[in-house]
């Protein structure tokens, strides 16, 4: 969860979003020291940790918490998924001879991001059109990448643990309804699951 906006002019050149994600007070004012933190700084790490060796994560450039706020700069990415699937971009190609090629080609790079985090025992829990964003290929038209987002929900598999059960994971943030109710959860999902959930 999370507000994210363009960061115009970046002195390098390139183009990020900030995300800013707002952290819960505890009883006396000061930054929750339980879960709500936590699970804001597991989703830092493990973003942080899968978007290094694999492009078709969102790339993690930085991340910051002052208060009451967790700012984390991002990959810029030119659309969701979503808007993909249900906007005019999925009409512009029709039947058009190039998209089989591109819908596989995403597809493939979706496998490759998921493949990613499970070799680093992390399951992402929360993949849906929301979450995955799409990259336009500068100077080639009609071509375009795809990225996995948000680690809100990543869980990181205890050793030697093949299956996490129930709402709650060691530092991650917990399930809600939200995420168990969703279209696009496994029905196994807060119950015994593992790497099949994704």
């Amino acid at each position: 969860s999370g507000k994210a906006s363009w960061l115009r002019a970046a002195v390098d050149g390139g183009r990020y979003v900030v995300k800013q994600v707002p952290v819960k007070r505890g009883p006396t004012g000061g930054v929750c020291e339980g879960k709500a933190i936590e699970g804001v700084l597991n989703e830092v790490r493990l973003h942080r940790r899968l978007s290094a060796e694999c492009s078709s994560i969102v790339r993690y450039v930085f991340a910051h918490l002052s208060g009451e706020e967790l700012v984390v700069i991002l990959e810029a990415c030119d659309l969701e998924l979503w808007e993909a699937l249900t906007d005019k971009w999925s009409s512009q190609f029709g039947s058009a001879p190039g998209l089989r090629t591109l819908l596989l080609a995403l597809s493939v790079q979706l496998c490759e991001a998921v493949s990613h985090c499970h070799r680093f025992c992390v399951l992402h829990r929360d993949i849906n059109p929301w979450n995955i964003f799409l990259v336009s290929d500068a100077g080639k038209p009609n071509s375009w990448s795809l990225r996995l987002a948000d680690f809100g929900l990543a869980a990181e598999l205890p050793n030697s643990a093949h299956l996490l059960e129930g709402m709650e994971a060691p530092g991650a943030a917990p399930l809600d309804e939200s995420a168990l109710g969703s279209l696009y959860s496994a029905p196994e999902l807060g119950e015994r699951y593992g790497f099949g959930a994704d």
